[in-house]
């Protein structure tokens, strides 16, 4: 199929810049026509649109993903069956996060009005990571990561 495809455009490409290039084909008058690419007809499963929701998991881009070309022909059942598919695999790693971002949020409280203007600032100065790593010998609790601690409170606080 596809080799009559292409046999066909080159045949059409072939007549048509004969007739176009006014007998002087190949020449400095020679007109090209345009082509333009046909739209995608791949058929595309809830297991590619399971692994468009998973990339975009791990790549931290949470968004609604049902009209993309990958999970729009889903119905809308199983279009959350594939988000919930995505989210189960990753249930730890959501707690643990939420649980993180509850501590940072309790120290961030704890920190009073002029010490939260002052880290804001030494964040916009220096940048999470180097603030977070800064605080690494300060903190005296193991269970905190100081780097993506300073990433909250800029991205979320600041």
């Amino acid at each position: 199929m596809r080799h009559i495809a292409a046999a066909l455009l080159a045949a059409t490409l072939a007549s048509t810049t004969a007739c176009s290039a006014g007998g002087d084909a190949g020449g400095t008058n020679a007109r090209r026509p345009a082509i333009t690419a046909s739209p995608s007809k791949t058929a595309y499963t809830k297991g590619d649109c399971t692994a468009l929701l998973e990339k975009n998991f791990i790549d931290d881009n949470l968004h609604d993903a049902s009209r993309e070309e990958e999970c729009r022909n889903l119905s809308r059942a199983e279009y959350q069956d594939s988000v919930k598919t995505v989210l189960l695999r990753h249930a730890d790693e959501v707690r643990a996060k939420a649980r993180d971002q509850v501590k940072y949020g309790e120290i961030w409280d704890a920190l009073g009005k002029q010490t939260q203007e002052s880290t804001c600032d030494l964040l916009y100065d220096q940048g999470p990571l180097d603030v977070g790593n800064a605080l690494k010998p300060v903190v005296d609790d193991p269970t905190i990561d100081t780097e993506k601690m300073a990433e909250y409170f800029y991205m979320e606080k600041c």
